[in-house]
């Protein structure tokens, strides 16, 4: 990962002029003013901005009208919650849900050997082939999993074969009724929303804790080690 905190620091800074969901024009000349640089340097970072995706950018005669995308967006999201986190001494989450059969999928992709390994690297430990499926039990941890999503996290990376694309994984250590070492994992790809946390686990948690359809468990998801945002290209 290419750590750039210069891109923090210009995205917020077209954001608080108003890049934010309208189109900011904006010369380099005055952007290099706002962002203490050089004009050639604030051109050169608007170019490394948009190729990376986090911006979107149009011409009209000699100024050039800037807005971010989503995904610099997400960005400064990520930044906000880290923050948040921060100041208010804020190292896990808290979620309660009940158990429920899944689809059945993530046996499947927890076996995939390219999926397999990075969590073995990655996770420091080899997933029992399944997920254990919760629905959230409230309104409130639904919205921590939704803030959950935006904050750093342990990434899997998807891959393409000649019959299909598989989605990346976010992934973040966990422990489930706060005794078992496990990960809460969010797929880039998956038929479930944000009332529905999968975990992984080294055990098979369902034989491990005698859980039935409809009990309730308690997973707790640690952010320590997940706190400074990634930035790649």
């Amino acid at each position: 990962m290419d750590m750039k905190g210069w891109y923090i620091q210009t995205l917020y800074v077209l954001a608080k002029l108003g890049a934010l969901g309208k189109a900011l024009e904006i010369d380099t000349k005055t952007l290099s003013r706002y962002i203490n640089t050089s004009q050639q340097t604030a051109s050169r970072r608007i170019v490394e901005l948009y190729k990376g995706g986090y911006i979107q950018r149009t011409f009209s005669k000699r100024r050039q009208a800037l807005i971010l995308t989503s995904k610099g967006v997400e960005l400064l999201r990520e930044v906000y919650m880290n923050l948040h986190m921060i100041f208010n001494n804020i190292t896990s989450i808290q979620f309660e849900g009940m158990v429920f059969t899944g689809l059945g999928e993530g046996a499947f992709y927890v076996s995939l050997p390219f999926y397999k390994q990075q969590f073995i690297d990655k996770l420091g430990f080899e997933p029992y082939p399944g997920t254990l499926n919760l629905r959230l039990k409230s309104v409130d941890d639904v919205a921590k999993r939704r803030n959950l999503e935006l904050l750093p996290s342990i990434n899997i990376e998807g891959y393409s074969n000649s019959s299909r694309t598989y989605g990346s994984v976010k992934c973040y250590h966990a422990l489930v009724n706060n005794s078992i070492k496990a990960a809460v994992i969010i797929c880039s790809r998956t038929h479930y929303g944000p009332d529905v946390l999968e975990v992984i686990s080294p055990l098979n948690l369902r034989k491990e804790l005698s859980l039935n359809d409809g009990d309730v468990v308690k997973v707790s998801v640690n952010l320590r080690d997940t706190m400074i945002p990634n930035i790649s290209h």
